[in-house]
């Protein structure tokens, strides 16, 4: 079947939202379809980085059971051997010692207490960059997949300019022949015929740079020609900006930024506890043994059992300058959140208003594409029959190409805002 002029402009509309102009069928389905949550999934899965930061996790849990440790008592063991050098026969010439101690911590100033809660918030502000993280890597996987499809209908649409400029080329030479037209209508056109091919080219080469970028982020081979963009059959279904607002401000960098702030106080409460003191019990046995003159000497031991007071009066004001610093650090995270609202608030703000904006465009376009179809038409008609000229064959062709383009551009404004708003609100 040859496809007419009107049914080319049809499947670029219908590759978008499948509505409104006249159809000419529906897309085939594939069983391997690779659709945008399979390729998110790939990259998810294949991704180092994602891996890197469940391992900084794993690592986190040990970091907090390790934060325990000083909760348990502590056993250590001593072996000394010494000699004497004396030339006494009265003297023992070696000892040998032996120690086992035990210390139990009975209070450190709570550095235990809140060094345990700020490890443990500390693994809680990971998984919420783990999260980012997958948001990040969704949105990216989302975004090339629209400039995929986008290089395509390009593609097309770069083709369809050639093909349909050097048939009025073909056509131009023979009325060459025959003397109805004359030699710069040739020129003319076959300077716009290799001005397309050029264009051609250039969307062919974005095309394959955009399937080697989405290959790169999703670790697999990309089988262009297995998806089907059921995602693009219709118009995003965006909610209100409310519920954007709301969501924006319950996103996973916020809340790790406010358990940040919570980790920054834990910190300076772990260094306040420097001003207190610390209580160990501790229990000791000692075993002492001589060897020497006079033969008879015997071993001798020890056991100790005390409660130890340790309070530290002066560091040379490490502890005090250390505490500044740590409320200073509670400030700056402060400061970094409320930056950080205001900015997530604007972005939401902004996004929502170009999604908005895009709408619109995309309706304009879309009647544009049914107008310059038309001028095509009839001017196309009126060169046939001799009326019209090669430049006004030449616009129309320029015209049906610009609309058909800034209606692929409307179309991908739109769906990358829409990408945008859902990355926002981390509904990935």
């Amino acid at each position: 079947m040859i496809l007419t002029h009107k049914m080319i402009v049809n499947r670029v509309w219908l590759r978008f939202f499948m509505v409104a102009l006249i159809g000419f069928g529906l897309f085939p389905i594939y069983v391997n379809a690779q659709s945008l949550e399979d390729l998110q999934a790939h990259a998810v899965n294949n991704r180092k980085l994602i891996e890197a930061k469940r391992l900084s996790i794993a690592n986190q849990d040990i970091l907090v059971k390790r934060s325990h440790s000083n909760y348990y008592p502590k056993f250590d063991m001593r072996l000394m051997t010494s000699r004497y050098d004396d030339n006494s026969v009265t003297d023992n010439t070696s000892r040998h010692e032996y120690q086992w101690s035990m210390t139990y911590p009975i209070f450190l100033g709570l550095k235990n207490w809140y060094g345990v809660k700020n490890e443990k918030i500390l693994k809680e502000i990971k998984t919420y960059e783990l999260n980012s993280l997958l948001q990040d890597i969704k949105f990216q996987i989302a975004e090339t997949y629209l400039y995929i499809f986008e290089g395509k209908s390009r593609l097309e649409v770069a083709t369809d300019e050639y093909l349909l400029l050097k048939k009025r080329h073909e056509d131009v030479q023979n009325r060459l022949q025959v003397g109805l037209v004359n030699k710069n209508d040739v020129l003319k056109i076959k300077v716009e015929m290799d001005n397309a091919r050029q264009k051609m080219e250039k969307a062919s080469a974005d095309y394959d740079i955009s399937i080697n970028e989405m290959e790169h982020q999703t670790g697999i081979a990309i089988q262009v020609d297995a998806m089907t963009f059921k995602e693009f059959n219709g118009l995003p279904e965006a909610k209100d900006y409310a519920y954007y607002k709301t969501q924006a401000l319950n996103r996973s960098e916020l809340k790790a930024l406010e358990l940040l702030i919570q980790s920054k106080k834990y910190q300076t409460k772990v260094a306040q506890s420097e001003f207190y003191p610390s209580i160990n019990l501790v229990g000791s046995y000692k075993k002492f043994h001589d060897e020497g003159f006079p033969p008879d000497s015997q071993d001798d031991e020890d056991k100790l059992i005390k409660l130890e007071l340790t309070m530290n009066l002066f560091d040379g004001f490490n502890t005090i300058q250390t505490v500044q610093s740590e409320k200073l650090n509670e400030k700056i995270a402060e400061c970094n959140f409320t930056e950080l609202k205001q900015s997530i608030e604007t972005e939401v703000k902004n996004i929502y208003l170009e999604y908005e904006v895009s709408l619109k465009n995309l309706k304009v376009a879309h009647e544009s594409i049914a107008q310059a179809e038309e001028n095509f038409r009839i001017t196309d008609i009126s060169f046939q029959q001799g009326v019209a000229t090669t430049t006004d064959v030449l616009d129309a062709i320029y015209y049906r190409s610009r609309a058909k383009y800034n209606f692929i551009y409307a179309g991908g404004e739109l769906f990358l805002h829409y990408y945008q708003l859902q990355r926002i609100a981390d509904n990935f």
